[in-house]
């Protein structure tokens, strides 16, 4: 633990954008007045663009000089002020992209390109000083309570974008009830899709496939993946396309048959994948026959 006094505002500034010369200037010294003298003499005087060094030695001279005060390992105590000084700056740069994503999601159209940016960064300077756990739980409760507030407004897509970012930051982790919101938020968005459209039904597939993969103990997103993928074999069959259909419906039967495996003896699923299996045969039977039954010649 470091016993350096207090840091003037002043000189961590100047300890952040002379580091690298301050070192140079101090190497192979024990002697602290006499290098920093010779460092200032050093220093080109009344210059239009002076260095960091030189803007540090003019405003910070005295500072830095209580600073390292008794101590005859000036490397030692200065990397110590430096890593103070590095933490706080770190520490200011974390809370201001915090509050650069909480902005982005306050407005009524919410950036969440923008929220998400402010997020990575505020997670890699975390994860720098070691506060990287306790950053990745705001972000999630952050997410969590905005992506409510958009579903209960009906701001179905900018949920899932919200949830989408925000779970492709922190991954799995401990973050179980970001997965299982952006799981019902997917099969929101999917059936909200399939009633508004007939015709985006494979991207309604698309989102209860996600969902099922997210959370597979979800019942309603594995009933209505097996809805849509027999509404999509049926569609098939009735276009010509029997081999499309048998295909879907062979889809249908094995992920119902995963979902049971969740789900076990669940009375909906298991009607079901009944219904999907008796399409099966039918659309096996025509293709021996090489005939659609009910489709006039």
């Amino acid at each position: 633990m470091s016993t350096n006094p207090p840091l003037d505002a002043r000189l961590q500034k100047l300890l952040q954008e002379g580091a690298t010369e301050l070192y140079a200037a101090l190497a192979e010294s024990t002697n602290l007045d006499e290098k920093l003298s010779a460092a200032l003499e050093a220093a080109t005087p009344g210059g239009q663009n002076p260095s960091p060094l030189t803007r540090m030695l003019r405003a910070g001279d005295a500072e830095l000089r209580m600073t390292l005060a008794g101590s005859t390992d000036v490397e030692q105590k200065l990397t110590e002020t430096l890593h103070e000084a590095t933490y706080e700056r770190r520490a200011l740069t974390l809370a201001y992209w915090l509050a650069q994503g909480h902005m982005a999601l306050s407005s009524v159209a919410p950036d969440v390109p923008k929220a998400a940016a402010s997020w990575k960064s505020a997670l890699e300077h975390a994860r720098a000083i070691g506060q990287g756990v306790k950053v990745e739980g705001i972000v999630a409760d952050t997410v969590l309570g905005a992506a409510n507030a958009l579903q209960r407004g009906g701001d179905v897509e900018a949920a899932c974008a919200m949830l989408e970012a925000a779970y492709g930051l922190l991954g799995e982790g401990r973050h179980s009830r970001l997965k299982g919101q952006l799981a019902r938020a997917l099969t929101d968005r999917s059936i909200m899709r399939a009633n508004a459209d007939l015709e985006r039904l494979e991207g309604s597939a698309v989102d209860l496939r996600r969902a099922v993969e997210l959370n597979p103990h979800s019942h309603r997103a594995q009933v209505n993946l097996g809805v849509v993928l027999r509404i999509l074999a049926d569609r098939m069959r009735w276009s010509g396309s029997l081999v499309g259909a048998s295909n879907k419906l062979n889809d249908a039967v094995d992920r119902l048959t995963d979902a049971l495996a969740y789900l076990p003896g669940d009375r909906e699923l298991t009607e079901l994948r009944a219904l999907v299996q008796d399409d099966l045969a039918l659309v096996h039977s025509e293709l021996e026959q090489g005939q659609i039954r009910g489709l006039s010649e």
